[in-house]
């Protein structure tokens, strides 16, 4: 994926590594972008956050990412 498939609002999973194959992470929202200027980096950072956390955003790249299916926002 590249920040350029992404918006602000857009629900995305984690990829988790795990040594029975990739696991998803729980449903999280894009709330932040930031890319170079192409968007093709697939080190760019994208902040997340989910319902109920009460913290920092969560700060992950984008070449870890998932889009959750039927995300038509």
């Amino acid at each position: 994926m590249r920040t350029t498939d992404l918006k602000i609002g857009d629900s995305v999973r984690i990829k988790l590594p795990s040594p029975h194959g990739d696991r998803l992470s729980i449903p999280m929202q894009v709330v932040g972008i930031f890319s170079s200027l192409d968007g093709k980096d697939p080190k760019d950072t994208v902040y997340l956050d989910f319902e109920g956390n009460e913290g920092d955003m969560w700060e992950e790249e984008v070449q870890n990412l998932v889009k959750v299916e039927g995300d038509e926002n």
